[in-house]
């Protein structure tokens, strides 16, 4: 395991740093305990959440379990959830906030493959009881217990892993009609990942912010898998409304945007530097 920070997080004014370590410790624990309620490779997980570490945690904790990993847009409605829900298939979903879990609700007999939610913030949602859905430090606890009791899963699990499965379920914008699924392999990603690397120079150590949708694949490959595989700090904004304020904040800072031509999509890398 490297050392050093890997990923940062802007919590109540205060830039907060996560190493390699926890970033690690953490993915496994979300890994763990998917293995711990029966998931199998092969199967689909899906998070409908804002950009944060909680949703790297959880992609890359599915990813290790070998499993498939689907994104869906915190602003798609609760019946485009339903239908993407439905699409891919999931057996579990991670949700941010009772908001989006709420979109779940609406149309939860839209589902009945869905076997649990596990919710990152549970403001509002402490008296919560239903079996089907738990916290993510519930879950997490879950997890560790599981790995206590199975020492050599997760390292087991990795190296069966093969080049020509699937670890990402991507979903195009849906802007002229139901959002379409596109499947890519872990060889695929890796030769993006490795190719745009040496194409932006990116080296171990840069910094970039991070506020484009996780649940897109620009920020899953151009963003977060690209910084892991060259030791890219990832800085996570508090929101939306705050990327120009982070970003001065952050020094000589790589940024990932996408703009529109009046057709396909272009993507862009912006270098900012504040002295």
């Amino acid at each position: 395991m490297r050392d050093g920070t890997i990923l940062r997080r802007k919590d109540r004014g205060i830039w907060k740093e996560i190493t390699w370590a926890e970033l690690g410790a953490r993915a496994r624990r979300v890994g763990m305990a998917l293995k711990a309620l029966g998931f199998r490779a092969g199967d689909v997980a899906a998070v409908l959440a804002e950009t944060s570490p909680d949703w790297v945690y959880t992609d890359l904790g599915i990813l290790g379990a070998g499993g498939i990993s689907a994104g869906i847009d915190p602003t798609d409605t609760s019946n485009q959830v339903a239908h993407l829900l439905h699409d891919c298939g999931a057996r579990f979903l991670f949700v941010e906030n009772e908001e989006q879990l709420d979109k779940m609700l609406e149309t939860r007999e839209r589902c009945p493959g869905l076997e649990r939610v596990v919710i990152f913030d549970m403001t509002g949602l402490r008296d919560l009881a239903d079996p089907m859905r738990e916290s993510l430090e519930t879950f997490l606890a879950r997890g560790e217990a599981f790995d206590r009791a199975h020492p050599d899963e997760w390292e087991c699990g990795i190296a069966a892993i093969e080049g020509g499965q699937t670890p990402i379920l991507a979903y195009t914008s849906g802007t002229t009609g139901w959002a379409k699924g596109v499947l890519l392999s872990h060889r695929n990603i890796l030769f993006q990942v490795a190719n745009a690397s040496r194409l932006l120079d990116q080296r171990d150590g840069d910094e970039r912010l991070a506020f484009l949708p996780m649940c897109h694949v620009t920020e899953r490959i151009a963003g977060i898998y690209q910084a892991l595989y060259t030791g890219t700090i990832s800085n996570y904004v508090e929101g939306p409304e705050t990327v120009a304020e982070n970003l001065r904040e952050v020094r000589h800072c790589r940024v990932v945007t996408i703009r529109h031509r009046g057709g396909p999509q272009e993507i862009r890398r912006v270098e900012h530097g504040n002295g």
